[in-house]
């Protein structure tokens, strides 16, 4: 399931939702505008992000805490 990493914190949202979330965050930051997104936590509460310049926040769509999924990395070489 694909999730949003908000300052440290994850949150999960529907596989579908990742495209349309993402771009959502990207054209509120070309804006210089803040987003309020909810999503709900584990329990099926809402909770509103309010996405803005200067938040960490990523949007990936493997799961970190699921012991099936490999996390993706990245390898860097000095050239």
């Amino acid at each position: 399931m694909a999730h949003i990493n908000y300052n440290g914190a994850q949150h999960k949202i529907p596989d579908a939702e990742m495209e349309r979330i993402t771009t959502a965050i990207k054209e509120a930051m070309d804006k210089d505008e803040a987003l309020a997104l909810t999503v709900n936590d584990d329990e099926g509460d809402p909770n509103i992000l309010f996405i803005s310049r200067g938040v960490p926040v990523s949007v990936h769509g493997w799961d970190p805490l699921s012991p099936s999924e490999q996390m993706p990395f990245a390898s860097f070489r000095n050239s």
